[in-house]
């Protein structure tokens, strides 16, 4: 590799690894349900 040191890459895979677990949002499930008529509103 040109100019890099494999404990350079070892050391961004750990950051971006890290960066990674603190920003991925909590999973929420959603149940998808039959669709429903839009109302007439008066």
């Amino acid at each position: 590799m040109a100019g890099l040191h494999v404990s350079q890459l070892f050391r961004w895979r750990k950051e971006l690894c890290k960066h990674g677990e603190t920003s991925v949002a909590p999973f929420v499930p959603v149940e998808i349900g039959p669709s429903v008529p839009a109302r007439d509103v008066a």
